[in-house]
């Protein structure tokens, strides 16, 4: 005989909503102890008793869930854990924020714990609450972080054909389908890195948020770090 089946209290962040049916949504979390999941939120667009109006991006959330053997889980409860109201306030920073939700989306996984994301994830949250004048940039370094954890780490430090590494006084030149620089003996790269961009890009594999904040591009080595980032990331997810 079945026992009761037992949830699961464990902190969130949202990263996607859908309307379904006439109540209800489906909702994409990431979770510290259990990975991604998907689970339905039952008469959520009228009653917002069990979720306290919870069910919004930008908030750490405290999620009871109950998950069974297929793909879509149960939502039982929610409440806001805690909130970065700056994000919200600030257009170009709740771009951004979205931005960084919607490439862990594409990455993680089903059901696959990821602890070291996770708390990436939410440090991203914590700089960009802080610095929102800064969210493109704490974008970026943290797509860099992002693609390390998953297992595809760009190479700004070395030339990947004869392996010579570069001065950190040294711009570079970087190949966004093969994930590395390319110096000038080896051939040509698309991508023209400044040593300043170089360097801010390689201490954001790092997982040192209190590094990158001081770090301080301008619009122009912003432009360098976005272009490389961008087509490295559409390459390796095939967008």
């Amino acid at each position: 005989m079945r026992g009761p089946e037992q949830t699961t209290i464990t902190d969130g962040l949202l990263l996607r909503a859908i309307d379904y049916a006439e109540a209800d949504r489906i909702i994409v979390l990431f979770t510290r102890e259990l990975g991604k999941i998907s689970v339905i939120a039952r008469g959520a667009r009228k009653s917002r008793r069990r979720f306290q109006g919870s069910l919004e991006p930008f908030s750490l959330l405290k999620a009871e869930v109950l998950l069974g053997g297929g793909e879509l889980g149960s939502l039982v409860q929610t409440r806001i854990g805690r909130t970065f109201p700056r994000i919200i306030e600030n257009l170009l920073a709740m771009r951004q924020a979205g931005a960084a939700m919607e490439l862990v989306r594409s990455v993680t996984p089903i059901r696959q714990s990821d602890p070291e994301l996770f708390e990436a994830t939410l440090g991203l949250l914590e700089l960009i609450d802080k610095n929102p004048e800064q969210a493109e940039q704490s974008l970026i370094c943290f797509q860099v972080l992002v693609m390390k954890l998953a297992g595809f780490a760009p190479c700004f430090d070395a030339c990947g054909k004869c392996h010579n590494r570069a001065r950190d006084t040294q711009p570079g030149n970087f190949d966004p389908a093969a994930g590395f620089l390319i110096c000038r003996t080896c051939g040509q790269a698309p991508v023209y890195l400044s040593a300043a961009t170089r360097q801010g890009l390689l201490a954001s594999l790092a997982l040192d948020w209190q590094h990158l904040n001081g770090i301080r591009w301008t619009s122009e080595q912003l432009q360098q770090a976005r272009t490389a980032m961008s087509l490295f990331i559409g390459h390796r997810l095939q967008r």
